[in-house]
């Protein structure tokens, strides 16, 4: 039979049980096909006020920054935008939302409420490739370094209201 949630990396209160081998996708790409739950946001604050207060509780000051990238949905050209085909993206009113700030150390320390799990990301080393959400920082911040501009450290907090598992994107 199909796994329930206690018999996966997932808990009953952050999951769901979906259909073994659906479209569903959790861990930022990682397909249901051997799970039986997807996770979804928390109906918590907003994630912008999230991301403020546990900055402040993580690094006992205010950031220095506030980013948010809204969600997106293609309505016509799904897969076609990076085969130099049209795309007619939509924006949501969803975002994922970012506080953060500079620190001195060469590495991006970034938090993230959703998937209660922090990663450290030098910026002076070769990325090993892995599975999960980090994947998506460690990915822009190579594109960064390849095109040759001049990385600094920061530390921040992330979160969001754009479904995990829905089809849906972030403009990030």
């Amino acid at each position: 039979g199909n796994p329930q949630p206690s018999d996966s990396c997932c808990s009953a209160s952050q999951a769901v049980d979906v259909p073994a081998g659906s479209d569903a996708v959790r861990h930022g790409g990682v397909h249901a096909a051997q799970t039986a739950c997807i996770f979804l946001m928390r109906p918590q604050s907003n994630p912008r006020e999230r991301v403020i207060e546990e900055f402040k509780n993580l690094y006992h000051t205010d950031p220095s920054f506030l980013v948010r990238a809204p969600g997106r949905v293609n309505l016509i050209g799904e897969h076609t935008d990076y085969n130099d085909g049209f795309v007619l993206p939509m924006a949501l009113s969803q975002s994922i939302w970012i506080a953060l700030s500079s620190q001195p150390n060469p590495e991006v320390e970034l938090h993230s409420l959703d998937f209660e799990e922090s990663v450290n990301v030098p910026l002076e080393e070769n990325y090993e490739k892995s599975r999960g959400w980090q994947e998506f920082l460690k990915g822009v911040l190579d594109i960064l370094k390849q095109e040759g501009y001049s990385l600094s450290g920061w530390k921040g907090v992330a979160a969001g209201d754009i479904p995990i598992g829905a089809g849906l994107s972030s403009s990030a």
